[in-house]
């Protein structure tokens, strides 16, 4: 028996009461009325409760998927989550975006300067793997004339709170494309007037992260007002790409 304690008496019951509605069930057709009335009252109580736990571990389940972080946290990691875009389903699962903005949600838009309109966005699930948040975010272009396409992911003020140049901002971009392109992360992170920007490449070998080390971005004198992520595909013509998730943390850069 598994599970502990609790695990090990819920074993012992479940047993016994799988066999009792074994025989029970053997036994219905020489029930009077009365008695199959009964049983199949207390049949209906059982398998309410039995699907009320299944929903209750889906949502657990879904949760965790949600929140999980796809990679250890590195030491002194002070804020990590991803946008709800990949934890929450969209009102509207697909759309064709136009030229300019397309807004999915408050914090994440797509943007690009192709005229044709053939540019197609869906919200698909991603597999299900415990690494990977329920949602994915499917971009399907076809001609394309433009000279930029890119998933703008603002930061909420929860990352922001304290953030400066002793930080690392860390992205993990597991991604999926019918052939192989080139993805580019630029972080943008906005002090008064001015907007320092860092650009990153996503690894080519396999690899997911990027980090981007504040020390070296060109932020002073004040509290950071705005940050922001453009992700950017690379001659995006005649590909399909999931991005399965997008996870952000930030941590600490040890003394030296």
């Amino acid at each position: 028996m598994t599970g502990g304690r609790w695990g090990s008496l819920l074993d012992v019951a479940t047993e016994r009461t799988a066999l009792q509605w074994e025989r029970a069930a053997t036994r219905a057709a020489k029930m009077p009325p009365e008695t199959l009335s009964h049983m199949e009252a207390r049949a209906d109580r059982l398998a309410a409760a039995l699907e009320a736990f299944g929903r209750a571990v889906d949502l657990t389940e879904g949760d965790r998927r949600k929140t999980r972080p796809p990679v250890p946290l590195p030491p002194h990691t002070d804020w990590h989550g991803r946008p709800s875009l990949w934890t929450a389903p969209l009102d509207v699962p697909g759309r064709i975006a136009e030229a300019g903005e397309t807004k999915l949600t408050r914090a994440t838009s797509l943007w690009h300067d192709c005229p044709w309109g053939e540019v197609i966005l869906r919200q698909v699930p991603n597999p299900a793997d415990d690494r990977l948040p329920p949602h994915a975010l499917r971009i399907e272009v076809f001609r394309f004339d433009g000279s930029y396409l890119s998933v703008a992911v603002r930061l909420p003020e929860a990352a922001l709170e304290g953030l400066g140049k002793r930080h690392v901002v860390r992205l993990d971009l597991p991604m999926r494309s019918d052939r192989p392109i080139g993805l580019y992360a630029r972080l943008n992170v906005k002090v008064g007037p001015n907007v320092g920007q860092m650009l990153r490449e996503r690894p080519r070998d396999g690899g997911t992260g990027i980090e981007f080390d504040l020390a070296y971005a060109e932020i002073e004198g004040g509290r950071v007002e705005e940050a922001w992520i453009d992700l950017m595909l690379d001659a995006p013509a005649q590909v399909g790409v999931e991005l399965a998730d997008v996870w952000i943390a930030r941590h600490l850069r040890a003394d030296l």
